[in-house]
């Protein structure tokens, strides 16, 4: 099944919200772009949904892909975690992981490509979950705010691309999803990258209170802003990403916004250069490989 691909995604914040019969992995994910290199964020949080207790503070949701030619780090939010503390019936990080390493020799021409490719492999994982009787059904990450026009169907996760393809910045966007249990092809959405741009998943709600408003509540995860957002530089976009994530999963978040309930444990970040590629931001690491 091939990607089908729009030129241009539109900005909007995805939302999360946990799945029932599936251990949550509602996720803050941060992404920027500046004229130094790319920065992406996550929280490390993972619930029970059967009673909402916490199963892991240091789940890994971002990963790295550093090869001749390409050096990329992607993240993925929404219900792609199936299973129980015994372990993973279906975990899209794994897939995913899997699929790195079998395009690990293929050079695809550009990043367009190589994701269609990467998600194509994924996607068959899924499905080959409900044939061999793994998982009864795809999960449905319940009001996820559309992340392009037209959309349709039921999303079950979105999958970040950010970073370098042959020396080139390039960032894309990927939507798994479902049409009432018929697995459709990943949806993917290329980005018109300008400096200073950011992009989240997580809280709407607790982005626009921390961005667009002075509420004193989230005073202390608030950032100057540079005179032009074009000007934001790397170390800048990693404060705004601890501070976003931070807002979320503190007090002040839970109680403005329900879902901010599942964001939360080790907030990891890192950056991806033209000059040193992938790297965790000091003190950011993930605790856990998965």
């Amino acid at each position: 099944m091939p990607v089908e691909w729009s030129g241009v995604y539109r900005a909007g914040l995805v939302l999360e919200l946990p799945l029932i019969e599936c251990l949550s992995m509602s996720t803050a994910i941060f992404r920027a772009y500046t004229s130094e290199g790319f920065v992406i964020a996550a929280d490390g949080l993972r619930l029970r949904l059967s009673d909402l207790t916490i199963a892991s503070e240091t789940v890994r949701k971002i990963f790295s892909i550093e090869e001749p030619g390409r050096s990329l780090a992607y993240g993925m939010a929404g219900s792609i975690y199936t299973g129980d503390d015994s372990g993973a019936i279906f975990d899209f990080a794994t897939e995913a992981e899997r699929a790195a390493k079998a395009l690990r020799n293929r050079r695809p021409g550009d990043l367009t490509r190589y994701v269609e490719l990467f998600v194509r492999l994924v996607n068959k994982s899924y499905a080959d979950a409900k044939q061999d009787g793994r998982i009864s059904e795809y999960a449905t990450c319940p009001n996820v705010e559309p992340s392009g026009e037209g959309e349709r169907g039921n999303t079950v996760a979105n999958m970040f691309f950010v970073g370098y393809y042959d020396g080139d910045p390039a960032w894309s966007n990927v939507r798994f999803w479902h049409d009432n249990q018929r697995l459709r092809s990943p949806t993917g959405y290329l980005k018109r990258l300008r400096r200073g741009q950011l992009e989240i998943s997580g809280s709407a709600k607790i982005a626009n209170l921390l961005f667009e408003t002075d509420d004193p509540r989230f005073a202390e995860f608030r950032r100057p802003k540079p005179p032009k957002q074009e000007d934001l530089t790397l170390s800048e976009a990693v404060e705004v990403a601890k501070g976003y994530i931070r807002a979320c999963s503190s007090d002040a978040g839970r109680q403005a916004d329900e879902n901010c309930a599942s964001i939360g444990g080790h907030l990891h970040i890192a950056t991806v250069t033209p000059d040193c590629g992938f790297r965790w931001v000091p003190g950011f690491e993930p605790i856990s490989p998965s």
